[in-house]
């Protein structure tokens, strides 16, 4: 997404949305050969007209929403939002905005004047979305302004967010919310991280089988510990059973968190899947509320960020989620060395209500250390 959008004159009334049509490939490939506005593009520039074709015919259709901008009827750019629950039900009322504009139209007030007018369009088409959001690349400062002026706000800058073109990009991340719209017209665990004695030695990490199925249900079965977790307390063994069973499916690593080799809790990471965020991993932790103000998910997670980037070198980005009412989770994250990088409204749909989500991270250049031992 790239524009500057200074003021110049341009008669915005002579400005439409349409779909896409196979007769505007001419108008497309203007900008899709451009290097200039491919630059902070996902996509690479185009270098012929059947990757234009492709797009209008194949690729155009793939977005919930996308319409072609129009000047006097020729398409000089495209707008587009995409689902965020595709692969992530718990975020089924946020949509991500797209757009991207013929350079030689930057600097004149188009893109402003049509994001303003389709954040109206998304939550009237779409009366369940609670939040439209934009990425942007960090040094993408008309793009940046564009959004400011349409009135969306800037929730935080995440670091080696997105794997653009092979090479990790910081992305400035910013949303509009249903509720600014009528203004302007966890994996969290909740624990206690303050300093009760424990023999931190007698904490390891180790797999988990059939056998822990028992311990797993001590905090799986637990409201206060599930209270900020995208699923409800376990009510069956059977639960415990399918979940043990289906870990090697869900995560990249996963761990029992042990006192005395007995599962209290477990820690996970998953690489993420998109082809943008290849060198992106999620760290997510849970623990029995008995063990809480320990000091033990601190400590653990100091041993698991150095794991992560030795296990898999390719990564340049560890992420956490926490709900932003999950105070306890946030301290943890920021005593094992995370850095907060803002807060994300209404990110994630959970259990009935859309909630807030706070977001941290941890790059390979933040360790400070060598590698503590711990028993894997």
């Amino acid at each position: 997404m790239m524009e500057r959008d200074r003021e110049e004159s341009v008669d915005l009334a002579q400005i439409s949305l349409r779909p896409l049509q196979l007769s505007d490939v001419d108008d497309l490939m203007v900008w899709t050969t451009d290097e200039k506005v491919t630059k902070f593009c996902t996509w690479e520039t185009y270098s012929s007209k059947d990757q234009g074709i492709d797009f209008i015919q194949n690729r155009a259709c793939e977005f919930l929403w996308g319409r072609a901008i129009c000047l006097n009827d020729h398409a000089i750019g495209f707008i587009s939002m995409t689902s965020s629950s595709a692969s992530d039900k718990s975020r089924e009322k946020s949509v991500e905005l797209g757009y991207v504009l013929g350079s030689k139209y930057w600097s004149r007030g188009i893109m402003t004047y049509v994001v303003k007018q389709v954040k109206k369009v998304a939550f009237r088409e779409f009366p369940h979305l609670e939040r439209l959001e934009a990425l942007v690349d960090a040094e993408n400062v008309g793009s940046q302004r564009v959004l400011e002026k349409a009135g969306f706000q800037k929730e935080g800058v995440l670091r080696k967010y997105l794997c653009r073109k092979g090479k990790s990009r910081d992305t400035i991340i910013f949303c509009v919310l249903s509720t600014d719209l009528d203004h302007q017209m966890n994996e969290g665990v909740s624990s206690k991280e303050e300093s009760k004695s424990i023999d931190l030695t007698r904490i390891t990490l180790r797999e988990t089988d059939l056998s822990d199925v028992e311990d797993h249900m001590v905090w799986s079965s637990d409201a206060k510990v599930t209270e900020f977790c995208t699923w409800g307390p376990y009510t069956s063994k059977e639960e415990a059973i399918d979940f043990i069973n289906g870990i090697p499916n869900i995560f990249s690593w996963y761990r029992a968190i042990c006192l005395d080799n007995q599962a209290i809790g477990s820690v996970s990471v998953c690489l993420q899947r998109d082809r943008y965020r290849e060198k992106v991993a999620e760290v997510g932790y849970i623990l029995a509320s008995e063990y809480w103000g320990k000091g033990i998910v601190t400590h653990v997670l100091k041993q698991v960020v150095k794991i992560v980037f030795s296990m898999y070198p390719q990564v340049e980005r560890l992420e956490a989620l926490t709900d932003n009412e999950n105070l306890a989770s946030q301290r943890v994250l920021e005593k094992a060395g995370f850095q907060r990088e803002g807060v994300l409204r209404n990110y994630v749909y959970v259990k009935g209500k859309s909630r807030d989500v706070a977001i941290y991270s941890f790059l390979p250049t933040d360790l400070h250390s060598e590698f503590a031992s711990l028993k894997l």
